[in-house]
């Protein structure tokens, strides 16, 4: 399909099995369909319960300590990267600009591409990220909340356990051109891969493609010593800063930038094929009183009254 202009007029085809028109990005305030947090666990998202997890590895690289006890409300998270087909939609609603860069490493066609519906958009720059999210009425995760996702609460490297295992995950394997290539090892993939490949690299809460694939924006500005003065509860970063932080490593990682406490920073404005994102949605406090009161079996009317609210 070729280049697309992120301000010219487009055509996306075939991202949902029609032609949509977009026109660069406008108000995200246009109706769309009910995706509240309480819409969205049940649509592709996984909770993850409030509580206490480590955060940081002391025995990881400098900016990763040390290891400290973060507490985090519950929050839900996506299961799955967010893909070409599902940021096509927001770009065709007119409040998502389509990405900077639509081929990948190895693809010249990728974003719009309908073979390509299911793996992950990349080339978006931070912004890009913050305004799907305004649309699905959701956010980018904080740093803490994404590494809690990702490896759980019991400390482990990965997000499968504390060994790296080259089976599951999309990394710098046999088919990468970089000198710390694993040419042992053969992931199936020269580039990017399907949002739900990699079934057995899950995290403990169920999330897909923590390690490898494509780093995901989070939140927070990078600070090399903030985990020395961080709040120990749902931390939210420095407030201002240059460079935003990037989780998770991609196509072009080895095992030690594939783990869940690896923090690279990234410049916000800059759009790579290297880097995609997720979303997550807090769940309001009404939500979990009544989930809480329905695993318990409580049918009072006020329970009842509350879960019909979420």
């Amino acid at each position: 399909m070729g280049t697309i202009s992120r301000r010219a007029g487009l055509t996306l085809q075939g991202l949902l099995g029609c032609v949509v028109m977009a026109t660069g990005a406008v108000a995200c305030s246009s109706p769309q369909p009910d995706t509240s947090a309480a819409a969205s666990v049940g649509a592709g998202m996984v909770n993850v319960p409030a509580g206490w997890f480590v955060m940081g590895d002391d025995q990881g690289q400098p900016d990763a300590r040390p290891a400290h006890r973060v507490y985090l409300d519950t929050f839900a998270i996506d299961r799955f990267e967010v893909s070409n087909a599902h940021y096509g939609t927001c770009v065709a609603s007119g409040a998502c600009l389509a990405p900077e860069r639509t081929g990948s490493e190895t693809r010249q066609d990728y974003f719009g591409d309908q073979a390509f519906a299911s793996y992950p958009v990349i080339g978006v720059t931070y912004a890009d990220a913050v305004a799907f999210c305004k649309w699905r009425k959701a956010r980018v995760p904080t740093e803490a909340e994404w590494e809690k996702a990702a490896r759980g609460t019991d400390q482990r490297i990965y997000p499968w356990g504390q060994q790296f295992d080259p089976t599951r995950l999309n990394y710098c394997d046999r088919n990468c051109d970089l000198p710390w290539r694993d040419t042992q090892h053969d992931d199936g993939y020269a580039d990017t891969s399907p949002i739900d490949a990699f079934a057995s690299g899950a995290s403990p809460y169920g999330v897909l493609n923590m390690a490898g694939n494509v780093w995901e924006w989070v939140a927070d500005w990078y600070d090399a010593s903030y985990y020395a003065h961080s709040p120990a509860r749902n931390p939210q970063g420095p407030a201002s800063g240059t460079q935003r932080i990037t989780r998770g490593g991609g196509i072009f990682d080895d095992h030690v930038f594939t783990t869940s406490t690896m923090r690279r920073r990234f410049t916000p404005d800059v759009a790579s094929t290297s880097v995609g994102f997720r979303l997550l949605a807090w769940v309001p406090l009404f939500q979990r009183r009544s989930t809480m009161a329905l695993r318990h079996g409580v049918t009072s009317r006020s329970a009842r009254r509350t879960n019909c609210q979420g």
